[in-house]
This record gives structure tokens, C-alpha cells and sequence, in this order.
């Protein structure tokens, strides 16, 4: 009889074992596009203000000079109608708004700490609970209710949509202001000042505070002093 840490272990092998098949058929068919330019658009590095972005929220947990953009045309990915990410390439179909390249740069992320082996749990999730934003594979906030209250224990697609989200709404004093969203909460801890994230009357801050810790490679954080709630 196979115990249940042989079960796990077993399991474990085969994700990261589909998810290298999913990541080398991926990088095959990209591999073929680019001798094409009609079909897809080079790759470039991260432009300096992008990496202005990223920096804070990866701040070392994730090299930003191995991650590659491709602005336009994808080939046969354009059958995706969204931006993703393959590896440490991402896709962005000529979308600029940060908090989606900031969502993008969370699967580098994944990959670049799980493994091939995230590719596979992230559909794995979308097959089974959809792609809606609300009680989807993305809505973080369904995860929490259905028991996965650790931001570590998120779905590939919530984690990187709290980061999103965090980016877009978190508050945090910089330079002695009270400011909101932009990355204001990354900002503010880096600097080590008090930041704090509300989803609506619940206050957030904690699981942002894990968050960040995890993106930044396991480290800790001293607990933010209250702070007032930015203007809308």
C-alpha cells in the first residue's frame, strides 16, 4: 500500500513531469514562431520603467534580467485572448497597464521557485473552477473562503491576482504621505514604513504582509503601526 506521503511524492513528480512537457511544447512552438517576425513579435528585456515596477514587489526574489517581453503578435498563442506567461517570457498582447505585467511577473515567479510543475496546477485550477473573476480560478477571495487562507496555499492564478490587486489598492506612507495603490504598499515596506491592504471592511494587511515575504524569498517583515485609510 502506498502511504499517503508516497501518494503526495508520487503525485508531485507527475505535475512537475506535465508541467516540463506543457513548458518544452510551449517554447517549441515559440522557438519556430520567431523565425517569423509576421508571426511573433521579438522578445526584448524589461524596459527601465517596468523594472521600476517590478522591483519592489520581486525586490531580489526573482531576477529581472532573465525576464523577457513580447509586446504584439503571438502566433497560435493569440488563440489565448489574454496576456500569460510562459516561463520566464510573458506575453503581453499589447497590453501596458502595470498591475497586469506585475500579475505576469508573479508566474516568473512560480516558475522560477515551483518549478515546471505550476503550469500544470494553474490549468489544473481553471478546468475546475473557471476563469470568471468572481468564484474563479483568479478570485482570491474565493479561495480564502474555501479554506486556503494562506497566501502561500493560493491557486497559481489567485496568488498572482492578490499581487494585482495588492499593487492596484494597497496603501502605504512614502516619503511621509499616505498614498494608494501604484505599488504604494510595496513601496512603503520596502522603505520600512507601515502599509495595509482593505478589502472593503475586512482588513487584508496580514495575508499581504505573507505575500510579500514569499515574493521576496521567505523573509520577515516587521508588523506595520496603524495607519490611516488613503483617500478614494
Amino acid at each position: 500500500m502506498i502511504g499517503r506521503r508516497g501518494a503526495i511524492t508520487a503525485r508531485s513528480r507527475w505535475l512537475h513531469l506535465a508541467g516540463a512537457v506543457v513548458l518544452a511544447l510551449g517554447r517549441s512552438v515559440s522557438s519556430v514562431q520567431r523565425l517569423s517576425p509576421s508571426l511573433q513579435a521579438p522578445a526584448r528585456p524589461l524596459t527601465a520603467d517596468e523594472r521600476a515596477v517590478l522591483q519592489p514587489v520581486l525586490a531580489g526574489g526573482t531576477a529581472l534580467d532573465d525576464i523577457r517581453i513580447i509586446d504584439g503578435r503571438a502566433g497560435l498563442f493569440d488563440v489565448v485572448p489574454h496576456p500569460f506567461t510562459l516561463g520566464t517570457t510573458i506575453y503581453l498582447k499589447g497590453r501596458r497597464a502595470p498591475g497586469l505585467l506585475v500579475h505576469e511577473a508573479v508566474h516568473v515567479w512560480q516558475y522560477r521557485t515551483r518549478g515546471a510543475r505550476y503550469t500544470v496546477e494553474a490549468l489544473g485550477a481553471q478546468a475546475r473552477y473557471g476563469t470568471a473573476r468572481v468564484g474563479g480560478a483568479y478570485d482570491w477571495r474565493a479561495e480564502v473562503r474555501r479554506g486556503r487562507t494562506r497566501w502561500r496555499d493560493l491557486y497559481a492564478e489567485a496568488q498572482a491576482q492578490f499581487v494585482q490587486e495588492l499593487w492596484e489598492e494597497g496603501v502605504g506612507i512614502v516619503d511621509g504621505r499616505v498614498e494608494r495603490g501604484g505599488g504604494a504598499f510595496f513601496r512603503a515596506v520596502e522603505a520600512g514604513g507601515p502599509a495595509r491592504l482593505d478589502d472593503g471592511p475586512v482588513d487584508r494587511s496580514a495575508l499581504a504582509r505573507e505575500c510579500v515575504a514569499a515574493l521576496r524569498g521567505g523573509g520577515g517583515m516587521t508588523a506595520p503601526s496603524e495607519i490611516p485609510h488613503a483617500p478614494d
